[in-house]
C-alpha cells in the first residue's frame, strides 16, 4: 500500500507590503537571512494577501512520504519548518 498524501497550511503576518514580501521570497540568495533551513529547500506554494497595512503569508505543502508510517512525523517536521519560514519571512520583510 502506498503512503497517503499529507497536506498542511501555515500562516505568518508581516507589516511589509505584499511586493516587499514577494521580493524576499523569490530571491533564493536571501533565504539564509530569514530561514533556519539552507536555501536549497525551495519547494513551496505561497500566497501573499494584502491584509490591512501588511501581508498575510499562507504557505501550503503537500507531500507523500517515501516510507509508510512516517507521514505524521514528517508532517510535524514540515509544519514546524514552514511556520519558521513564514515567521522569518514576515519578520525580515518588516525590517
Amino acid at each position: 500500500m502506498a503512503p497517503a498524501e499529507h497536506t498542511l497550511t501555515v500562516h505568518g503576518r508581516s507589516a511589509a507590503s505584499p511586493d516587499a514580501v514577494w521580493a524576499l521570497l523569490v530571491d533564493a540568495t536571501a533565504w539564509s537571512r530569514w530561514s533556519r533551513i539552507p536555501s536549497a529547500v525551495r519547494e513551496r506554494d505561497v500566497t501573499l494577501t494584502a491584509d490591512g497595512t501588511g501581508t498575510l503569508i499562507t504557505w501550503r505543502a503537500r507531500f507523500v512520504p517515501k516510507w509508510p508510517g512516517t507521514g505524521r512525523a514528517l508532517e510535524q517536521f514540515f509544519r514546524s519548518t514552514l511556520t519558521s519560514f513564514a515567521r522569518g519571512l514576515a519578520k525580515h520583510a518588516s525590517s
